[in-house]
């Protein structure tokens, strides 16, 4: 699984920002693989130019959140159900 992968699969659950990517990055799979957070950031930049998400401010003062698209989400549904 790549990154992008599972950038992806967390946003599927809700928008989040950078950081709480990390902090949930971290939880979830630190025992395994460890992601740098400029990894992410930079990661998460590439999945807003490939159109995969997109990046708005959210609740709160300086908070940049990342969310899947819509349309996104319909084809990530599709792909694991053909799985």
């Amino acid at each position: 699984m790549s990154l992008r992968h599972a950038l992806l699969a967390l946003l599927e659950a809700r928008p989040m920002t950078g950081y709480e990517l990390a902090k949930q990055f971290d939880v979830s799979a630190a025992y395994v693989w460890h992601a740098h957070h400029p990894q992410i950031y930079t990661e998460l930049r590439r999945l807003e130019a490939a159109r995969l998400v997109e990046a708005r401010w959210g609740a709160g003062a300086r908070r940049h959140e990342a969310a899947l698209l819509p349309h996104r989400r319909r084809l990530r549904r599709a792909a694991a159900l053909a799985r």
